[in-house]
């Protein structure tokens, strides 16, 4: 082998180790891009939910409506229906019926009846009631009770009241010792027709009455608490005296106790009113008509006879007569009263003719 063989082959070896070394870094290089590249894949996995693919999924998908707060309903509280005196002394509306029957509590209030006695009121005023519409409307008595004053004379003893025993020469007074009529005296003066108030919510609230009153149409009350007043009504509770203290205030006034008949002609009077019928002949009472005009009028008028009435004449009631309705009257009871009870309608009038 020739020299110049073996120095060539030298010389390659030497420059294949050269160019061995040279490329180690090369191979550094390749290791350092890898590890590079491995976290272009893990950068890559991160933003996966930014890829076209997904951004495309979420346009086209439509987005879930969000959840309304349901609102809720407060709580409705139904009133009690209008229609009888638990709820008001003066009911708007009448409860429905299958029949034409008025019913009615009855009261005394106060001491001069017994149960027993006050029954005998009750039979008359129902025989009456019915006689008097004609059997078209009949009354029917729910409960009758006999209740004591709320504010008693024994209660109250500063209470004096003075009657005049002269006027001349000299004012001469002297003082009322009758407690019973005391205690008649004292409604006078501090409730006068109040009372009927204080009768209702008395009524209303008794623990054996007062469950009864959702059945009533109306109330009818017999007194002894004065009001200076024959009777009236005030909304559907009818009053009325019994008995009459007439010129209290004078020692030489009465007491009046009245008969059954004539307190029957007052409550049918003052029920009247409770079914809201007006008075008759009121042409006979206007304002500026004198006692002769009035008295030729009432000879007149066409219902002078009517219990509504006042041309009537109180001074005959008895056990065998007595008014009722006359015909205007009965026309509105028939044709407006009767109707409006049986459908549950309005308790008030309107557009009555007048019975004059």
């Amino acid at each position: 082998m020739s020299k110049f063989f073996i120095i060539t082959l030298s010389l390659l070896f030497a420059l294949s180790s050269l160019a061995q070394t040279t490329s180690a870094p090369k191979k550094r290089s390749s290791i350092f891009q890898f590890d590079k590249d491995i976290s272009k894949i893990f950068t890559k996995k991160k933003k996966a939910p930014k890829k076209t693919k997904s951004k495309k999924i979420a346009q086209t998908t439509p987005a879930s409506t969000p959840k309304k707060e349901v609102a809720v309903p407060p709580k409705v509280v139904i009133a009690p229906l209008n229609d009888n005196m638990a709820v008001s002394s003066m009911p708007k509306f009448y409860k429905k019926r299958s029949q034409a029957i008025f019913n009615i509590g009855l009261i005394y209030y106060g001491d001069l009846y017994t149960d027993e006695n006050f029954s005998k009121v009750q039979d008359l005023l129902e025989k009456r009631f019915e006689l008097a519409t004609n059997g078209e409307l009949k009354l029917n008595v729910i409960f009758r009770a006999i209740l004591p004053f709320k504010n008693q004379i024994k209660d109250l003893p500063d209470y004096k009241f003075e009657q005049i025993v002269q006027k001349e020469p000299v004012l001469i007074t002297e003082p009322v010792t009758d407690m019973d009529k005391l205690q008649r005296i004292w409604y006078a003066e501090n409730k006068g027709m109040s009372v009927v108030n204080e009768v209702y919510q008395e009524a209303k609230t008794h623990n054996l009455y007062g469950k009864d009153f959702s059945k009533l149409d109306a109330l009818a009350v017999v007194t002894g608490a004065q009001f200076e007043g024959l009777g009236f009504a005030s909304g559907r509770v009818a009053i009325t005296e019994n008995p009459m203290e007439i010129a209290y205030g004078h020692k030489y006034g009465r007491t009046e106790i009245q008969s059954d008949a004539k307190v029957v002609d007052e409550l049918l009077h003052e029920l009247g009113h409770s079914l809201s019928l007006g008075h008759a002949t009121e042409q006979c009472f206007a304002n500026g008509i004198d006692y002769k005009e009035t008295q030729a009028c009432c000879a007149l008028a066409e219902n002078k006879n009517d219990v509504l009435s006042y041309c009537r004449q109180r001074d005959m009631v008895n056990e065998n007569f007595f008014y009722g309705f006359e015909a205007c009257n009965m026309k509105t009871i028939r044709e407006k009263i009767i109707p409006a009870m049986l459908k549950g309608g309005e308790w008030e009038l309107k557009d009555v003719a007048k019975c004059e």
